[in-house]
């Protein structure tokens, strides 16, 4: 479906839209500057503070899916991204309550998370799905640069001006989440309400975001190891930005809902073999392999989670992706803890290209699994062939 079609002729999703864009750009701007706010006071300060973070982001997504199915969604963003707005003005206070401020925040954002799948999914119509995912994953890669550039701004300024224009755009945020109607038009489900019965598409889900989360931290430490340089990770960022606003927009043209399965598979095969090849690179064109890891990110990222948009009841989409989140975060940090024991003695070509291998070795399970699969949903057969549970079961 045309990506300006779906802004022009469904407002509640350019609501959706236009507020996602200035969480992200918002994000990204307190990010660097709370970067540079605690590395200036302390390195140890920065990387424990930042640990707990991720330990909050991580664990905090799965009890709030429930909360999610449970409560007015819409509300409930938009006294978060208040709050949010708040305390990311009074990060500029001292560094005492930027780093209380900085927690707090993290926490609520990763709270969020079930509640916005909820939302979304709740205004868009099936036809929409794969082009709506699509433009929130463009608007990820893009408005990631448009954020690093207004950070620019920080030391001209200063701390307070700065964080209160990065408030402003988290206020705009919520403005906009509070002006999307919420109405009956999201995709009627025919499937079971029971958790359990969607027990393989959140594990395989999860693996597969895991995987996509963990993929940077290697691939860093090989590129820097090859290279040297600081311009090496920069590089790396800008070639995958690129790859993904490719495969976004190439997603939003040739994927259909009828083939999203499909997809997911070519992404998956796609990231493993684009990561074996760049093991064994060691020149410049090590770029374009990684651009091509962006591509096929994008296209099992958007697959993904159109499927789960078109095939998990709204009443259970909290839950569902709330744990999802939790399973795919506390994979993807498990292995990086691991790694970091490992890193000084196995030279990163090693470790990538196992990570290449593993993903591949997951990949043909996952096809192996959907033509032999004869419960639940079949992760690789056609929705149509589910088989329907009975409205008495659905209750």
């Amino acid at each position: 479906m045309n990506l300006i079609k779906i802004l022009r002729e469904n407002k509640q999703f350019r609501y959706y839209w236009l507020s996602t864009s200035f969480m992200h750009i918002s994000g990204l701007m307190y990010n660097i500057a709370i970067a540079y706010l605690l590395l200036s006071s302390s390195l140890p300060l920065y990387v424990e503070i930042i640990g707990i973070s991720m330990i909050l982001s991580s664990i905090m997504p799965f009890p709030s899916g429930f909360l999610a199915d449970k409560v007015d969604r819409k509300k409930f963003l938009i006294l978060t991204r208040i709050s949010q707005a708040i305390l990311i003005f009074v990060s500029s206070f001292s560094i005492y309550t930027a780093v209380i401020s900085f927690l707090l925040l993290t926490t609520i954002v990763s709270i969020s998370s079930p509640f916005s799948a909820g939302l979304i999914q709740s205004i868009l119509r099936k036809n929409e799905v794969i082009g709506a995912t699509s433009i929130n994953s463009l608007t990820i890669s893009l408005f990631a640069l448009t954020g690093g550039i207004l950070s620019l701004l920080f030391p001209i300024l200063g701390k307070i001006a700065f964080l209160f224009l990065v408030s402003i755009l988290r206020f705009s945020s919520a403005f906009l989440i509070s002006r999307i109607n919420i109405s009956n038009i999201h995709i009627p489900h025919k499937y079971s309400l029971k958790i359990n019965f969607y027990k393989m598409p959140i594990l395989f889900s999860a693996i597969s975001f895991a995987f996509v989360g963990l993929i940077p931290i290697i691939l860093n430490s090989y590129v820097f190891n090859i290279f040297k340089t600081e311009e090496s990770i920069a590089l790396i960022s800008t070639f995958t930005t690129v790859g993904n606003s490719i495969g976004a927009f190439v997603s939003s043209q040739v994927i259909k809902n009828e083939r999203i399965l499909t997809w997911i598979i070519v992404g998956i095969l796609g990231l493993s073999f684009s990561i074996i090849a760049i093991s064994f690179i060691d020149t410049i064109f090590i770029y374009i392999l990684i651009l091509f890891r962006g591509l096929f990110t994008s296209f099992q990222n958007i697959s993904w989670r159109s499927w789960l948009r078109i095939n998990i009841p709204n009443e259970i989409m909290g839950r569902i992706w709330g744990t999802i989140s939790t399973i795919s975060s506390i994979l993807s940090g498990i292995i990086s803890v691991s790694y970091s024991f490992i890193a000084e003695s196995i030279e990163p070509k090693y470790v990538l290209l196992s990570l290449g291998f593993l993903i591949l070795i997951f990949s043909i399970y996952m096809i192996g699994l959907g033509r032999n699969s004869k419960q639940n949903i079949g992760l690789f057969r056609s929705i149509s062939s589910t088989p329907e549970k009975s409205k008495t079961e659905q209750k």
